[in-house]
């Protein structure tokens, strides 16, 4: 069964958020069928350049004041072993994306192949455009499975669950 999954990040410091946009990136990850696959097609970013993100995403803060301390959400989106090629995990993945556009979000994102094909995002904690912060609650969380499952629907693939406990949200990772 898919998973559309958010980490808060409640306690991040600059350096998580660093680390957290060049995991991103792991060339490692993206082996698949005994080749690497390519890194214009396995990462990227909305809002923002991917190779300057961490700095992109920290200017969004700087120019917003810090408020608070959550610098990035993390979003996995998952797929069962075997359902989709990563490629076709950055079809589905970036449509299902398109609800944090219509927040205004600012995000990276990378696909990893090991153990299987699945799509995970970085998610700054600040509309930059609306110079405010983005508070992910529970909510958000059935909204965007509620689109999430729109695009798995259209592409004739298994749904998320919509009762899964959804108390991982406060979870430290």
């Amino acid at each position: 069964m898919p998973i559309l999954r958010y980490f808060s990040g409640k306690c991040c410091y600059k350096y998580q958020l660093r680390q957290k946009i060049n995991y991103l990136d792991n060339v490692a990850k993206r082996r698949w069928l005994g080749s690497n696959l390519p890194r214009d097609l396995m990462v990227g970013a909305v809002g923002a350049n991917f190779n300057a993100a961490y700095e992109d995403f920290m200017v969004a803060h700087m120019l917003t004041g810090f408020k608070g301390s959550r610098l990035f959400y993390h979003l996995l989106l998952d797929f069962e072993a075997g359902l989709l090629s990563p490629y076709q995990v950055r079809l589905v993945g970036l449509s299902q994306c398109l609800y944090l556009q219509g927040l205004g979000a600012m995000y990276a994102w990378g696909i990893h192949c090991i153990p299987h094909p699945h799509m995970h995002v970085v998610i700054n904690s600040v509309l930059p455009v609306e110079g405010k912060k983005l508070q992910i609650r529970k909510g958000n969380v059935v909204e965007h499975k509620i689109w999430a499952n729109k695009v798995l629907l259209h592409h004739k693939l298994p749904l998320i669950s919509m009762w899964q406990d959804d108390t991982y949200l406060e979870a430290i990772e």
